[in-house]
């Protein structure tokens, strides 16, 4: 996990591993907001609007169009680390990247590679407000709105088709919903926190039937959620991590105005499958940016 203080061109890195948090120099990124990734790279933009792929540990910078090559449907101010809600690094090949971003008021979705000149916008006749992208068995799926399902195929010819697939699991007004990719598995992670205790339900999409199962076991994996790509990792792999329990950390950067370095109310904790009890994530005594929250990200030297 990183995390980001804003006075300092130093960057906590927390690793789960070892249980150790670790201090990187990382000017790069300092004073922008940051979404991480499984693929070892950043995704961030700052004041300057532009927007960069960034490697936390060789610290290399892929340029991608800046917020301005968005095809913005109504000119609504909003803060420049406010703008695009959440950004997806998806690796097609061992090479390439695709980065999706959900943007705007209307939460529209665009994406864009490096050496593209602009964001293209993938328009929808339905309107849909995109929650969160996963790329899943060489298709792009989406969730939107409740919770519906979308597949988006952004190699058609034409306008990008945007099919509905599967309607909401259930229709309670969940407060965040994550798509996961999980061992081979297409997972949603509804989470409800409004009151006491904390609720949590997770299904399993099966792409023959079309329909959600839910799930009341993950076995020995755990599933990271949050601002950024949601991942999930075997825990046997890891010695530190828990198994059959969902890492999460809040997603609105606003959380994390008032610090509290034990991160009560902070939307911060390790949900159990097992009991609904939800144990404190504490990944160190750094002070988060004002700009970005927390990011899961798996380090990689390419």
């Amino acid at each position: 996990m990183l995390s980001d203080n804003q006075n300092s061109d130093i960057r906590s890195f927390f690793g789960l591993y070892r249980d150790k948090v670790y201090d990187l120099e990382l000017p790069e990124a300092r004073g922008r907001r940051c979404w991480g990734s499984p693929h070892g790279w950043l995704v961030t933009t700052g004041s300057d609007l532009k927007i960069q792929l960034l490697n936390p540990l060789t610290r290399a910078c892929i340029n991608l169009p800046p917020q301005l090559m968005f095809n913005i449907r109504f000119n609504i101010h909003r803060e420049w680390y406010q703008f695009i809600h959440k950004a997806i690094i998806i690796k097609e090949s061992n090479e390439e990247f695709l980065v999706m971003a959900i943007y705007g008021p209307y939460k529209d979705l665009a994406f864009s590679r490096p050496g593209y000149s602009s964001w293209v916008n993938v328009e929808d006749s339905s309107n849909y407000r995109f929650i969160d992208v996963v790329f899943f068995k060489g298709q792009i799926f989406a969730l939107c709105d409740g919770g519906s399902l979308v597949v988006v195929d952004i190699n058609a010819p034409g306008p990008l088709k945007v099919v509905c697939i599967a309607s909401p699991p259930n229709q309670y007004a969940w407060e965040q919903l994550y798509l996961v990719e999980s061992s081979g598995n297409l997972l949603v992670v509804y989470r409800y926190e409004r009151h006491e205790p904390i609720n949590v339900e997770v299904y399993k999409f099966d792409l023959n039937a079309l329909e959600w199962m839910k799930l009341d076991d993950l076995g020995n994996l755990a599933l990271f959620v949050g601002d950024n790509y949601s991942m999930s990792i075997s825990s046997s792999s890891i010695s530190n991590c828990k198994f059959n329990c969902i890492y999460f950390i809040g997603d609105s950067v606003e959380q994390w105005w008032a610090y509290d370095e034990s991160c009560i109310g902070r939307n911060t904790g390790v949900y159990s499958m097992v009991d609904g009890t939800v144990e404190p994530f504490f990944f160190g005594a750094d002070y988060p940016s004002y700009y970005s929250c927390p990011n899961w990200v798996t380090p990689a030297l390419i």
